[in-house]
């Protein structure tokens, strides 16, 4: 049965602005840099300069906090970590257990690839070597399931041209341990990769010319299965990201001529792609990673060939996908992350109740200031108060005199965790109970009525 490919018409009438966003740019411009997420920040490790040489830069971008809605400029800020022990250019990176793993790559010019993998401890700032690749590739993809990590294709030089290769491997953290699996069916490099529901999809890439290709191996099976729809458009130097269950594929070049700025999205429930918004200038040599409902893609060379960028950008998909499956047209949604389909919003402050963390009093840009307090432990999904519901510290439904009286003065000048009953009162998360409690938390609401007995 011939596969098929389901394209989006993005009209301007069906969503509400556009996915994309540009972020803070990266204070080194480079392409071919390996990604990677860990504790909700996004690092870009290595890749070539604009001197074509190979730099062992490692810069971490904290995103801003999410507003609600569709995504605006996001102002994240940058900073430096500890350098590579060796410059390295086409790598691949993943974030596992609290540690970031950097994997192979090239140590120069197309004729020396890396069979070395090292481990970065954002404790220590400090890279460490663990057990290396059993046969040195760079230009290959990386990805997690199940607490190993998977490392698929690439290439390495053959009496001194690159040449693309089928090696597929699987590390485990735990024995520090490599363990070669069935090859790749389809030798190529400068490929994309992702993880979802036990398989693990090899998209794209060149070997030598683009290819389209789509195969996915079964971990419980161990086996490729039989190919499945192909790229829409065929293309190397690409990124990949996994996000409510769909593989995106951003970028691209067709080496030399030219780049690509598609992004399409495959959904394994019915073997289809998605031909979605594109990137805001068509880029490859990129990395992708993921944080909450957003896709980043820093850096890379928006010219094919030798070039580099400091531009990065953020995507957020549920902006033209229904990624959380409740038949909410995107644009919408109320909540589109959450399965939501009546779209309830009990307190009417446009953020929907399935997503909202104050759904009994209006609280539209979901601030929490005392985030890193649990209000409600009993809740799935460890789901914090927003500040409008907190600042009902008796829970008698309203925020009024009582709250001060009977709840935040008796524990003025309590340090938080020391006396943990009077967590409740420290509403702007410092640690400590006092006068800047009641000035930003409590005075500003008074009067607002969150409703009689919420659980903290």
């Amino acid at each position: 049965m011939p596969r098929l490919w389901l394209p989006i018409l993005l009209l301007a009438s069906s969503v509400s602005a556009s996915p994309w966003a540009p972020t803070t740019p990266i204070p080194t411009a480079r392409q071919e840099v390996a990604v990677a997420v860990l504790g909700g920040e996004v690092y870009v490790i290595g890749g070539f300069d604009a001197n074509r040489d190979g730099v062992p830069t490692v810069e971490i971008y904290t995103p801003a906090p999410p507003a609600g809605g569709a995504p605006g400029p996001d102002t994240g800020s940058w900073r430096g970590a500890a350098p590579l022990p060796v410059a390295l250019h086409h790598a691949a990176a993943v974030g596992l257990g609290g540690r970031v793993y950097v994997i192979g790559g090239w140590l120069d010019l197309f004729q020396t690839a890396s069979s070395s993998v090292f481990a970065y401890d954002p404790a220590l700032d400090e890279w460490t070597p663990v057990a290396s690749l059993p046969a040195p590739r760079g230009e290959l993809a990386a990805v997690v399931w199940e607490g190993r990590i998977y490392a698929v294709g690439g290439s390495r030089a053959l009496f001194g041209e690159e040449v693309a290769v089928d090696d597929f491997a699987v590390y485990d953290p735990a024995l520090d341990e490599w363990t070669p699996l069935p090859p790749l069916p389809s030798p190529r490099n400068h490929l994309a990769a992702g993880a979802i529901a036990g398989r693990i999809y090899a998209a794209g890439g060149r070997s030598p010319f683009n290819v389209g290709t789509l195969e996915a191996y079964d971990v419980t099976l161990g086996q490729w299965l039989p190919p499945l729809a192909s790229l829409p458009t065929a293309r190397s130097g690409i990124a990949g990201a996994v996000l409510g269950g769909r593989l995106f594929v951003f970028g691209g070049e067709q080496f030399p001529t030219l780049t690509f700025d598609e992004v399409e999205a495959y959904d394994p429930r019915v073997d289809r792609w998605a031909e979605l918004t594109p990137m805001p200038v068509g880029k490859h040599g990129i990395g992708a990673g993921v944080v909450g409902d957003r896709i980043y893609v820093p850096a890379g060379a928006p010219l094919s060939g030798f070039d580099t960028t400091d531009l990065s950008d953020v995507y957020r998909p549920g902006e033209e996908l229904d990624l959380d499956g409740d038949d909410v047209e995107a644009g919408t949604d109320v909540c589109p992350d959450f399965f939501d389909p009546d779209q309830g919003d009990a307190e009417g402050d446009g953020v929907g109740d399935a997503c909202d963390n104050c759904t009994l009093a209006a609280n539209p840009d979901q601030r929490d200031t005392n985030a890193p307090i649990d209000d409600a432990p009993g809740i799935p999904g460890e789901q914090r108060f927003g500040d409008a519901c907190d600042a009902d510290l008796d829970d008698d439904g309203t925020v009024a005199p009582s709250d001060f009286f009977s709840v935040l003065r008796p524990c003025l000048g309590a340090s938080i965790p020391a006396t943990p009953a009077c967590a409740v009162a420290d509403l702007d998360g410092d640690g400590v109970v006092g006068p800047s409690d009641f000035f930003g938390g409590l005075r500003p609401a008074l009067g607002s009525a969150p409703g009689p007995g919420l659980t903290r």
